[in-house]
């Protein structure tokens, strides 16, 4: 069950990059002069969308550490 340890950090670290891939999308197709957390947390849709990936990380963490022994 080693290789489950490996395919869960990186299913996790690519669930909480989403948000950060998102707004570096975000800033390449519109061209704002804004900094990048800005950008990630200024509007409201775009804090709600990274809270709940951060929140469904969390939980796909403790799904693994629960179910994967």
């Amino acid at each position: 069950m080693k290789h489950f340890d490996f395919y869960n950090f990186f299913a996790v670290i690519a669930v909480m990059s989403m948000p950060l891939i998102f707004s570096i999308l975000d800033k390449m197709f519109f061209k704002k002069e804004e900094a990048f957390l800005d950008l990630l947390f200024k509007n409201f849709l775009s804090g709600l969308i990274a809270f709940m990936y951060f929140v469904f990380s969390f939980l796909t963490i403790i799904c693994f550490s629960l179910f994967w022994k």
